[in-house]
């Protein structure tokens, strides 16, 4: 086992026992009764939320607040800080060093449509999360893209095996369109919690204080609110990093 391998092993060892039940609580895996259409996902939930259009994938809109900045991989950072003990800021090369994963998973949007099986390649947010070590009063995570978009995540969301900043589909590069060269999906809440860019438009994850800013429902099932920017937005995003704190980047935030 390197060096590497061990951190992420003994990290993520650490967050499955401080996080595991809350996890379990989240409305996507407490809800019996889930809305919706269809057999069941990969998640347990119908594949089709309520109301929604499916769409071919060659048919993936694009949704974006208005820009979209092309982030060549030789200039792409990942940036991890916050509330985390070891905060850190990941090359690409040192991304893709990263424990990859391929994952088939539904993209859904709130403004009404669903793309189902689409396959992802790229890094689970727990192994990032494993390496920074949130501090116990880490509550959320803050997602901020290169175009300025940002959106917040309670870690108990984050944390689930599904969560990826992806760099692939269907073994391609991610198109910058879509949030290229990196993203964030979350397959179990509205495709709006994702952010792209620098981690696709993603170039920073923080942690931190909770804000309590009321913001638009995420969550699938029971469309429980969440607090942070982002609020009322809709679309992809991109992503640019994380941190721990009030900044830009995805970051841990602590209650106040």
């Amino acid at each position: 086992m390197t060096d590497l391998e061990r951190r992420i092993a003994e990290g993520l060892a650490e967050l499955r026992a401080r996080w595991a039940d809350r996890i379990a609580a989240t409305p996507a895996r407490a809800d019996g009764k889930p809305q919706g259409d269809g057999p069941k996902n990969r998640h347990g939930m119908p594949q089709e939320p309520p109301g929604q259009n499916v769409f071919e994938q060659a048919e993936w809109p694009v949704l974006d607040i208005g820009l979209t900045p092309k982030v060549a991989p030789a200039a792409w950072k990942l940036t991890v800080d916050g509330a985390v003990a070891t905060p850190g800021t990941f090359t690409w090369d040192q991304f893709h060093a990263l424990p990859q994963v391929d994952d088939q998973q539904d993209f859904h949007c709130v403004t009404g449509w669903s793309i189902l099986d689409m396959t992802f390649r790229g890094v689970r947010f727990e192994t990032l999360a494993a390496l920074a070590r949130p501090l116990p009063e880490a509550t959320h995570v803050m997602c901020h893209a290169a175009d300025g978009y940002c959106t917040n995540l309670p870690l108990e969301e984050a944390l689930r095996p599904a969560v990826l900043l992806v760099h692939q589909l269907d073994g391609q590069p991610l198109a910058v369109d879509h949030g290229g060269p990196v993203r964030m999906v979350v397959p179990e809440l509205w495709a709006w919690k994702g952010a792209g860019g620098s981690t696709g438009w993603s170039s920073r994850p923080t942690t931190g204080a909770a804000t309590g800013r009321s913001a638009a429902t995420a969550t699938r099932r029971t469309r429980g609110a969440t607090t942070g920017c982002g609020e009322g937005r809709r679309g992809p995003g991109r992503a640019g990093g994380a941190r721990l704190g009030p900044a830009p980047a995805y970051f841990f935030l602590a209650r106040p």
